[in-house]
């Protein structure tokens, strides 16, 4: 079993230097269905170890957050206690504005955009992001 080449990648919440990895550079892709499969064979992602498994996550949550600001949306930065961010439409920060987006992180691995991790890792991005 070949183990992905990128688990030098640490969680920010270490503290150590990271650079996530993005999804090509371990081998997948969202094909036109928006299943995750391999670049080469086209295989539907299968789990391996939890290790590739939160890396491969890592690199998805990156895809979601280019996806997020490609239709327009903006990550805000929240310096206040721990750093953090959130993404919201441009008009957020208008304090007349008639509609506002916001979307935040959830508990542990799902982050902003995310429904399921496990729903876009094993049956497609449509069925898990938010």
């Amino acid at each position: 079993m070949q183990q992905m080449a990128f688990f030098h990648a640490r969680s920010p919440t270490t503290g150590h230097s990271y650079t996530p990895p993005n999804l090509d550079e371990l081998g997948y892709h969202f094909n036109g269905e928006l299943k995750l499969v391999k670049n080469v064979t086209g295989e539907h992602f299968k789990f391996t170890n939890q290790r590739d498994y939160e890396v491969l996550g890592e690199a998805v949550t990156e895809d979601i957050y280019n996806r997020l600001e490609e239709i327009g949306l903006r990550k805000m930065k929240i310096t206040e206690s721990k750093p953090s961010f959130f993404f919201a439409n441009p008009e957020v920060i208008q304090k007349d504005a008639n509609k506002i987006l916001v979307l935040i992180h959830g508990n542990g691995a799902v982050r902003a955009g995310q429904w399921s991790r496990k729903l876009i890792l094993h049956n497609s991005l449509e069925e898990g992001r938010s």
